[in-house]
């Protein structure tokens, strides 16, 4: 991230989305706070090749006046770019919250995806057993250590990458923590308690 500073800089705040870590509520406060200037980019694709998409698509962007862009898909290192500074932050949350959380919204989605098929057939602690399997997708296993480490497409985290990981956390990202807003009931899944209006931000 380019760390030269002056009175020309633009900001840019990059939300890196990590699936199921009050994501969607914390966009809602993006978008209620920067309106036009907030971008929720879903073309997922072509964001995963990197910084040789990311940097020419945020100097392309309004004009100049983006001041926001939240993806699932944030690949790093983030582009250096003349005259505008990167701000990446990250919600990071309690892997056993964020598991409960990922299994009560596959019993209720509406898919043919294994996720959704094991999370309506199965108890969640086999939930979580399936989910530890390595043929079952990467949702749970590691997933944060992924969003924020070397890279999102590894499937074997080792000492390093975990390391990596956390030094990113504490040197370079802006970074919240998500409260526990689903309680486990042990007779059932997950019950979200959704915020009513989540706090504007300011940066």
């Amino acid at each position: 991230m380019n760390e030269t500073m002056n009175l020309t800089t633009r900001k840019i705040l990059i939300h890196c989305h990590i699936f199921k870590n009050a994501g969607t509520t914390f966009d809602w406060s993006l978008q209620r706070t920067f309106g036009q200037a907030f971008i929720d980019h879903r073309d997922d694709e072509p964001m995963r090749t990197g910084a040789a998409y990311l940097g020419p698509y945020l100097q392309e962007q309004r004009q100049g006046q983006l001041k926001a862009l939240s993806s699932h898909h944030v690949r790093f290192p983030l582009p250096e770019l003349e005259n505008i500074k990167l701000i990446p932050l990250v919600l990071l949350r309690n892997p056993i919250d964020r598991a409960g959380s990922v299994y009560s919204f596959e019993r209720q989605q509406k898919s043919n995806s294994p996720g959704a098929i094991n999370a309506k057939k199965l108890t969640f602690p086999e939930y979580i057993d399936w989910r530890m399997e390595p043929q079952a997708n990467g949702v749970l296993r590691n997933a944060q250590v992924r969003s924020t480490g070397p890279t999102q497409e590894i499937n074997i985290i080792k000492a390093q990458d975990y390391a990596t990981a956390l030094a990113r956390i504490k040197n370079y990202f802006l970074f919240g923590l998500v409260a526990a807003t689903f309680p486990y009931n042990r007779s059932g899944p997950y019950r979200p308690k959704y915020l009513e209006s989540p706090p504007k931000i300011y940066f």
